[in-house]
């Protein structure tokens, strides 16, 4: 089932928070910032960052077919009244 905008979009708040502790947790061990990419819980979170924001463009696009497959009906619904 798919998730709403509103859902995703507070899943991503939620990741890029947990993400951004993590990033603090490591500045604050001395980790330099070019190496955080070895650091595999930050790569899972910041998959997980990635994954949502994936999640939220297809849900735009599912969206905008949406809205489109919705003009087309509407637009041959009026053409056939008129034709009638």
């Amino acid at each position: 089932m798919p998730l709403s905008r509103t859902v995703l979009e507070r899943q991503l708040q939620l990741a890029k928070s947990v993400l951004a502790d993590r990033v603090k947790a490591l500045e604050a061990a001395g980790v330099d910032a070019a190496t955080f990419k070895t650091d595999p819980k930050w790569r899972e979170m910041n998959a997980d960052v990635k994954q949502i924001n994936k999640r939220l463009l297809s849900l735009g696009l599912t969206e905008a077919n949406d809205v489109a497959v919705k003009q087309r009906k509407e637009e041959k619904l009026a053409g056939t009244a008129v034709e009638e």
